[in-house]
């Protein structure tokens, strides 16, 4: 019946060829359409045939056939029938065709009897259908549909990366961590110092959470073989993703820019600088972040001055160090230190991990947790007491995945007396040493040289 409507050659277009196709394409279109209840009388299917070839002399007869480019449709909102096979049409003659509907509407799926199409959702229907100007102009653009290739490059991604303990990069981005201390001596230390996370003994993953096996050292006193202890320093010094800090007290501004010591309130007028710092009036406007129930309230971190010292770090790592700030709020971590963890240590937590050290966030916003860890190694001349607030900050750094090594040649009880011995290991070396400065290692002699390597 549908070759009825069909002869002579319906003229669309200049080219004989081109007509030729587009009356095929329609052929086809009409015949697929006559298997329905709608179309199957005569006068309905020459309706139909009228409708097509209207919007065809409307809408493609000016589209240059010959060219290498792919014709392409994008039709938005509800479908009726007879437009549904307006775009079977176009997909006939070999347009790109691609129909968004936020409602969910199935009337194109259903007539495709010949599967042409991929039916792809992006999520849950909506109950009303919004003009798509309306959309565009609220920011809801419908910009992403998944291709054959995409899909299955994803399928490959699952099945490779799966639970074979291959990783691809930042396949936890949006994950977390959970340390695992790694209660070792000095040449585990030395072994394992470079290696990722997966070549660690204790990795594995649980869904999004990723188990990094991590060294808390402190290292007190020195080698007799002061050679041997320079080398010790330098092996350490010389890994990838660190920070070295040496000759700093625990009050130091280069380690965290929080301090009480100042005079008078300074309201934040200056968190663009990387050494500023606050009192205990400033600490207190901290405390509206917190919810009843100890929990940060995002939405008043967000808005607070302090959260523009992490205005330049990946916002899948903002949320990583609220996520862990929140295990503090919820007291999952307290069992970390040696004094009470009560709401001046909750506050004095985010007020440092917010002024902690630049060069340190830059370490954890390169974080991939299945791969380098990054590490912090602290050189301790002094004798300066750990104070709470910096040993809050290192059971942070600790609880993200970072390493942390701390070299105390006189051996003086400052981090590990605030600090559990559960989770730092105290690594005594041969002798304690008060003023010990690192420096280059004596050049050896020429008898030194020849009999020792």
């Amino acid at each position: 019946m549908a070759n009825e409507f069909l002869n002579p050659v319906l003229s669309l277009t200049n080219s004989l060829a081109h007509n030729q196709i587009f009356t095929e394409s329609l052929r086809l279109t009409l015949e697929l359409a006559q298997k329905t209840p709608e179309f199957n009388a005569s006068d309905a299917l020459a309706l139909l045939k009228a409708d097509l070839w209207l919007w065809a002399k409307t809408y493609i007869s000016h589209i240059d056939f010959s060219s290498t480019d792919v014709p392409k449709c994008m039709y938005y909102g509800d479908l009726t029938l007879s437009e549904a096979y307006f775009l079977v049409l176009l997909a006939f003659l070999g347009f790109d065709v691609i129909y968004f509907n936020p409602c969910g509407q199935t009337l194109l799926e259903s007539i495709d009897q010949d599967n042409m199409s991929q039916l792809i959702i992006l999520g849950q229907p909506t109950p009303l259908m919004v003009s798509f100007d309306e959309r565009i102009s609220k920011g809801v653009v419908i910009d992403k549909v998944t291709t054959y290739a995409k899909q299955a490059m994803n399928e490959l991604s699952d099945n490779l990366y799966g639970d074979c303990g291959i990783y691809r990069p930042w396949q936890f981005a949006h994950g977390t961590t959970s340390p695992v201390v790694m209660d070792a001596v000095i040449e585990d230390t030395l072994t394992y110092w470079e290696e990722p996370a997966t070549l660690r003994p204790g990795f594995k993953t649980a869904g999004d959470v990723v188990y990094t096996p991590v060294f808390f050292n402190k290292i007190s006193g020195v080698y007799k073989d002061r050679t041997v202890y320079y080398e010790l320093v330098q092996k350490l010094k010389d890994a990838p993703l660190i920070v070295f800090m040496e000759n700093l007290n625990f009050c130091s501004t280069d380690f965290s820019s929080f301090s009480y010591a100042q005079s008078r309130a300074i309201n934040y007028h200056n968190v663009g600088s990387s050494s500023s710092s606050f009192n205990k009036h400033d600490l207190m406007s901290l405390k509206p972040c917190l919810n009843p129930d100890g929990i940060i309230n995002v939405e008043k971190l967000r808005a607070h001055a302090l959260y523009n010292k992490w205005s330049s770090l990946r916002i899948e790592t903002i949320n990583f160090l609220i996520g862990k700030l929140n295990e503090f709020m919820s007291m999952r971590h307290t069992n970390l230190f040696n004094f009470p963890f009560g709401e001046t240590e909750q506050l004095t937590l985010i007020a440092t991990s917010f002024n902690m050290n630049p060069k340190i966030l830059a370490l954890i916003d390169r974080f991939d947790f299945t791969t380098q860890i990054p590490k912090l190694v602290l050189y301790l001349n002094g004798t300066m007491p750990c104070d709470n607030k910096i040993a809050l900050l290192l059971g942070f750094l600790h609880t993200c995945g970072l390493d942390i090594v701390i070299f105390s040649p006189n051996g003086t009880s400052n981090v590990n007396a605030m600090i559990s011995p559960r989770f730092i290991s105290d690594i005594k070396l041969d002798e304690m040493i008060n003023d010990f400065s690192i420096k280059s290692p004596p050049k050896k002699g020429f008898f030194n040289r020849l009999f020792n390597k």
